[in-house]
């Protein structure tokens, strides 16, 4: 074993290559590495960071049997002994994986849910933030969707960026932009709040809330491309005063630019649409002469790509009794899916809430975690099994670029920690005897026979090269697109203002990441997320002046469909009449806008309520 192991920073899904580097007392650090042609040298502050999510007080040591140190063997036994009885009925169990696991062990939980459990309700966490957009991008495919190389955006003289926030969803693609921009190329931003980036631009087109599909289709139209199929609001009516003369600037700096490059983060948007339309723009684009164009999407977790690609995903069917699950059917309170559910590397809390979580555990009769941290769902479980974290164990990530890339091993498991595909075996063994790959070796040996694309590679050349290109087009396309069609939003709807005093608007906000359990043991940035991981809401700065709202405080939060009582922050370049939920929070938007509908715009707000009526976590 090196100092320096190469690695893949796992806290966002730009993949910036970095350095672990093991001293004494088992602390781990990071280093950047300066010839890896994502990162070129270049950390964020969670990169920098990472290194301490290996050993802190978070960490799982041992395993647990309803929250009390147990024997590996007792553990084990009890797992099995509590899941043999609801594989009569699998229908009624699920499997949950988080998007920052590797493909190696996303390939051994897809076998032990489907094998072992006999369910084909599976999903990762990622797919649902990453799911709508890719899947909209290669709607009209016949392969799956391939983003150019970041670095490459230098190379355009005209780029389009639909998120204002990508800097903050990923520093890298931000950073690119950044560089690009700097030295030359025209920048334009569409959204309906500026995160930052519309201050640097060229030309900043603010559209109203829910508006981007119909800009995107007058755009198109605009082009020469098939207009719009249905009747759309008046293009004035989509955005401030100034739009329409906004909306022509934009079609001449198109015009007049040879290479046009489209750029938006998975993360910030719900609904195909935007991703279907920047496919077809620049397909548009691409049929005229001496003119270029790409779509550069930004996906938000390090390895929801790859986990698609070893399926670790529902295969949804009309036929709901040979189809599986989602991530959202299997957590739906109101469905009341599942008996027993087996989660893997995620803290539920972030996407329920505390009080969500607790509806769910009543509803369950079993709940197995596997994970490499304490959290919230770990200490409600019937069963918790530590496993090795990163930089504890090797394998791979695949990026949206077709790149596989390799995670090297730096540090011994921590306390009695064990492989994830090794545990997953035991249980097997344990349940109907099955034998199953416990190694890397063994199972890229299956993975090369079973996936498409990957049957040129072995774990060798990676841990030798580093990384190394995938065969896009051989990935199975039922792997890696699917997305259920009932999370669409609705592309346009028109608030009342003479009626409601806000507009309600679920957005992946700036500090999507403090809802990743693991990031809750990187000490610089604990204190922000422990003020933001509460139920919580943005405002513009005005509009909590007038209201009499102080940051960090409650308030009850109305609107046609329901209320909520939340804590709210400020937010300085928010619209007035805005209030953002950061779509993480689940259970708030079902609370706000009924059960996963999300197509209620308005609300009114109520003032706080006395401190003894408000309920703290």
């Amino acid at each position: 074993m090196t100092n320096f192991v190469p690695a893949v920073c796992p806290g966002c899904g730009a993949g910036c290559g970095l350095y672990l580097e093991c001293v004494e007392d088992d602390l781990v650090l990071t280093a950047p590495s300066h010839e890896d042609e994502v990162s070129q040298g270049r950390l964020c502050m969670r990169g920098w960071q990472i290194g301490d999510m290996l050993r802190n007080s978070l960490r799982l040591a041992t395993p647990l049997i309803h929250g009390k140190p147990a024997s590996w063997d007792d553990a084990l036994t009890h797992a099995a002994d509590i899941l043999e009885p609801l594989r009569r009925n699998p229908s009624r169990l699920g499997v949950l994986a988080a998007g920052h696991l590797t493909n190696e062990e996303g390939f051994a939980i897809a076998q032990f849910a489907r094998q072992v459990l006999g369910t084909h309700n599976i999903d990762n966490f990622g797919r649902s933030v990453d799911g709508p957009i890719i899947w909209g991008l290669q709607h009209l495919s016949s392969t799956p969707y391939r983003r150019p190389p970041l670095r490459d955006l230098v190379d355009y003289d005209l780029i389009i960026c639909l998120s204002s926030n990508i800097g903050h969803l990923n520093a890298q693609a931000g950073s690119w932009a950044v560089k690009a921009h700097a030295q030359g190329s025209r920048l334009v931003v569409l959204d309906h709040v500026d995160d930052g980036m519309a201050r640097a631009a060229d030309l900043y087109l603010e559209h109203e809330p829910y508006a981007l599909t119909a800009v995107l289709m007058y755009l198109l139209e605009a082009l020469g491309g098939k207009g719009p199929g249905e009747k759309l609001p008046e293009l004035a009516r989509l955005g401030p005063e100034g739009i329409t003369d906004a909306f022509q600037q934009l079609v001449d700096m198109i015009n007049s630019s040879s290479r046009i490059a489209i750029m938006l983060a998975t993360r910030s948007f719900s609904i195909p649409y935007p991703g279907m339309l920047s496919a077809d723009i620049a397909d548009q684009l691409n049929l005229q002469e001496n003119t270029s164009a790409a779509v550069f999407a930004v996906n938000g977790t390090p390895n929801s790509v790859g986990l698609g690609h070893m399926g670790v995903v529902p295969v949804l069917t009309r036929d709901p009794g040979n189809g599986g699950q989602c991530l959202f059917d299997m957590i739906d309170l109101n469905k009341q899916a599942l008996d027993g559910l087996v989660v893997v590397g995620e803290e539920l809390v972030s996407w329920l809430d505390r009080d969500g979580m607790t509806e769910l555990r009543d509803m369950l009769d079993v709940l197995i975690v596997l994970d490499s941290f304490r959290t919230a769902t770990s200490r409600v479980a019937d069963v918790t099994l530590p496993v090795s974290g990163y930089g504890e164990r090797e394998g791979s990530f695949t990026t949206l670029d077709a790149k596989v890339r390799w995670n090297g091993y730096a540090i011994e498991s921590f306390g009695e920690s064990r492989y994830l595909p090794e545990v997953l075996a035991e249980l097997a063994v344990l349940m109907d005897n099955s034998a199953a790959p416990a190694t890397v070796d063994d199972i890229w040996e299956q993975m090369r026979a079973q996936v498409g694309g990957y049957g040129g590679l072995s774990p060798e050349q990676l841990r030798s090269d580093g990384e190394a290109d995938l065969d896009f087009e051989a990935v199975p396309r039922n792997q890696d697109d699917t997305h259920e069609q009932r999370e669409y939003y609705s592309p346009i709807e028109v608030a009342d203002p003479a009626e409601w005093q806000y507009t309600v608007l679920p957005r992946y906000d700036a500090h999507w990441w403090i809802y990743d359990g693991r990031m809750w043991s990187l000490p610089v940035l604990y204190r922000e997320m422990r003020d933001w991981r509460a139920a919580h809401v943005l405002m513009n700065t005005e509009d909590m002046a007038r209201e009499q709202l102080r940051s960090g405080r409650p308030m009850i939060l109305v609107t046609a469909r329901g209320r909520a009582e939340v804590q709210v922050y400020p937010h300085p370049n928010l619209s007035t009449g805005l209030i953002v939920v950061p779509a993480h929070q689940r259970h708030l938007l079902d609370q706000l806008m009924g059960q996963a509908q999300y197509d209620c715009r308005s609300c009114t707000l109520v003032h706080r309520p006395t401190p003894a009526h408000v309920r703290r976590g």
